[in-house]
């Protein structure tokens, strides 16, 4: 199996290193995306296994957090994979906080198993555990995150919902939310690179919505061919419960549970916060204990 490795990284440069080299073979390609507002220079002074497969993006977004930067951001990544002309198996969308918890004879046996299937967490809207009308303020009100800001985006919201100001949501679409991070394959990818882009009507809908990333992918691909394809699951290890950060940055108290269990990647770390986790899992993987 042959990987592309999709990356978002604004902060830690290290861990980035870290993902990178323990991801690193001679199947496996990493395309990575340093946030316009970080410092480049400070991610490439770190040593790389296999510096001819790893490709920094020269087109970098600012990114905000519940903008549509977010998805910019991404098909950025995903046009750069395409216009290289490599050609792999599955592409992986991380972050630069997220790390594996299988070995890449792991990672890459499981994906030989289930060769086909999509990996995309989706859930229909609304849905009971989003707030907002169970996350339908999200589409139907006009969000400028990227323009304003998060706060002013929220007070113009307000004022729309005084007003009874709503959009028109696209006809004959049904509306998915999930996590922002999965695992497709590269025909699947293709596709999102020819139907999320500019013009096209949903991509051009999500634009002006709260928190895009997590919605526009999965509607777009469960209305679509590759619906039957789709598995529930993003196989990341993911803590939205315990605290006190949401999600949970995880420490070394919740080594156990990311060792029992069977996602593949996990996220997030922190090495300001706990670096002995990653360091634990790393040597696990590696298989230095």
């Amino acid at each position: 199996m042959k990987f592309a490795y999709l990356i978002q990284a604004h902060k830690n440069p290290s861990q980035l290193c870290d993902l990178i080299n323990v991801l690193q073979d001679e199947d496996n390609y990493f395309f990575v995306h340093i946030d316009e507002k970080s410092e480049l220079s400070l991610f490439l002074r770190e040593n790389y296994k296999m510096p001819e497969r790893i490709f920094f993006l020269e087109r970098r977004i600012s990114v905000n957090w519940a903008g549509f930067s977010q998805v910019k951001a991404t098909m950025c990544l995903i046009q750069a994979l395409i216009e290289t002309g490599i050609q792999v198996d599955y592409v992986h969308l991380l972050s630069g906080q997220d790390f594996p918890l299988k070995s890449n004879v792991e990672i890459d046996n499981y994906f030989v198993r289930n060769n086909g299937l999509n990996f995309i967490e989706f859930f229909p809207l609304p849905y009971k555990n989003w707030s907002g009308n169970g996350g339908l303020d999200r589409l139907t009100y006009k969000w400028l995150i990227d323009e304003t800001g998060i706060e002013r985006a929220y007070f113009l919201v307000e004022y729309q919902k005084q007003k009874n100001m709503k959009r028109n949501c696209p006809l004959g679409i049904k509306f998915y939310g999930g996590s922002q991070w999965w695992s497709l394959t590269y025909e699947c990818v293709s596709f999102l690179a020819n139907n999320c882009a500019f013009g096209n009507e949903l991509y051009d809908f999500y634009k002006n919505t709260l928190c895009p990333d997590e919605m526009i992918f999965q509607t777009i691909l469960q209305n679509s061919i590759f619906q039957p394809s789709l598995v529930n699951s993003n196989l990341r290890y993911i803590d939205w419960v315990k605290g006190p950060e949401y999600p949970r940055l995880l420490r070394i108290d919740d080594l156990s549970l990311l060792l029992k269990s069977e996602c593949l990647f996990a996220r997030k770390f922190d090495d300001v916060v706990d670096s002995e986790i990653r360091s634990v899992l790393k040597n696990q993987i590696m298989g230095f204990l």
